[in-house]
Parts: C-alpha cells; structure tokens; sequence
C-alpha cells in the first residue's frame, strides 16, 4: 500500500471516528457487530476509553469472543499498557488458541516490557501456527526490534 493511501484512510478512519463520537449520544450500538466496530473505530480514533467500554459491551453480549479480547488488548497495547493487554491476548487464546495476531500482539507487548527472549518464543510460536506469515512476523519483529536500537 502507497504511503499516500495509507495516509488517506488514517484520515478517513478519524473523520469516521469523529462523526461516530459526535452522534454517540443519539445512536448507541444495538448489536455484538455495532459494538466492536465502534470500539475498533475508537481505538483508531484516539479514545481508547470509548473503545473498551465498546468492547466491554460487545463482551456482554458475547463473551467468548477471541477476537473482541483481541482488539481489547490492542487498545491497551497502544496506551502502553502492557501487562494489561497480555492478560487480553491471553483470555483471547483461551478461546480461540491458534489466533496468530493474539500471539504476534502478545510478543510485542513482551518486547515492549524489554522481554526479548520471551517475545522471541511467542513470536516463533505466532510464525509456526501460520507459516505462510512467517516471513512478514520476522520482518515486523525485526523492525521493533531495531526501533529499540538492538
């Protein structure tokens, strides 16, 4: 994807985010859907306390869905919140074992924390569960890890 496309649908998503937010006092979500759309467009829109009240709310719903505590750890993941969003992944491998993004997102809230040999396990085990995303788990793994300077 172009840089120019990426940029235009960052911008998409906040306009997106910004209107849902404006309106949320007249339309509030009705289904599980509705809920983990709006938390997900919250996440992205910056204001992750919306989104996990959204994903706390789909959860009510539907609480054994993997990909709902998936997102939930994503959201805190990008507050910096990393025990937290382990414990998230970690309830949405529970459910659902072979989720690879739950795996790849727990192993960069462990390099986050500076848990390098830790994240390495979870990483590998997220690129055997799905070895045709190996190369592009590697890939993202090296790049954090050079972010950190190592």
């Amino acid at each position: 994807m172009s840089r120019r496309l990426r940029v235009l649908t960052a911008l998409l998503i906040v306009v997106f985010a910004l209107q849902l937010n404006s309106c949320e006092q007249k339309q509030q979500p009705k289904s599980f859907e509705e809920y983990v759309v709006r938390g997900e467009l919250l996440t992205q829109g910056g204001d992750p306390n919306k989104a996990i009240e959204n994903f706390r709310k789909a959860l009510e719903i539907n609480p054994n869905s993997a990909n709902v505590y998936y997102l939930w750890g994503n959201t805190l993941q990008s507050q910096g919140k990393a025990d937290e969003s382990i414990e998230k992944y970690r309830k949405a491998l529970e459910f659902e074992p072979k989720l690879v993004s739950a795996h790849f997102g727990w192993a960069t809230s462990l390099q986050h924390q500076g848990k390098q040999a830790e994240a390495a396990e979870k990483y590998k085990e997220a690129a055997e569960l799905d070895p045709r995303s190996a190369p592009q788990i590697y890939f993202e793994w090296g790049n954090r890890l050079r972010a950190q300077g190592k």
